[in-house]
């Protein structure tokens, strides 16, 4: 069931810039031309060293704490609602964000991604039609700005690249039907 508010569109992606999820947030957003932004850990840490650029190439803060926890709250304040991209859907990081997304009343949806690539979640849904979800997830919560989370990377981009495939679905869907504002 769809109860659009006069839903205005999806207008900014934010995350915390690590390497996993969050940035496969921005990189989406960016190759649709939507608005990034968001805080980063103080020296724009990540779990692949420093990534200064994440202030010239998405817009990123840096946060006067070098605490992850800062820059998750910090977002999820910033945002009207979350998408949590994990393959463990229990690490410290997402459990947090999850906590912390409740405690003040911020909406959030879950997308658990399989290692072997199927999307997954509180119900099982196909890749082709589970993005649908989120779009009616975005326009009952009316997201205008969304903050993306979840697992991180240490090596390869397997959860940058499952997050930036789901959004991309996610914008062509809000593209069809007029709910996304880009900047060009």
């Amino acid at each position: 069931m769809i109860i659009e508010y006069d839903y205005q569109g999806m207008r900014k992606v934010i995350s915390g810039g690590q390497m996993g999820s969050d940035y496969g947030g921005l990189v989406a957003a960016k190759s649709f031309n939507i608005h990034t932004g968001g805080m980063a850990p103080q020296n724009w840490k990540t779990c692949a060293g420093p990534k200064p650029s994440l202030a010239t190439d998405f817009g990123l803060q840096e946060s006067s704490s070098p605490l992850y926890n800062i820059r998750t709250k910090a977002n999820v304040l910033a945002s009207d609602a979350t998408l949590i991209v994990a393959s463990n859907l229990q690490s410290p990081g997402t459990a947090l964000t999850r906590r912390i997304c409740q405690l003040n009343k911020k909406p959030f949806f879950q997308l658990q991604v399989e290692l072997e690539s199927r999307f997954t979640g509180k119900e099982v849904y196909d890749e082709e039609n589970y993005p649908w979800v989120m779009v009616d997830f975005l326009k009952n919560h009316n997201v205008n700005i969304l903050n993306v989370a979840g697992n991180r990377d240490k090596v390869g981009s397997y959860h940058q690249d499952r997050t930036t495939h789901f959004l991309a679905l996610v914008f062509e869907a809000l593209k069809f039907e007029n709910k996304l504002i880009t900047t060009t």
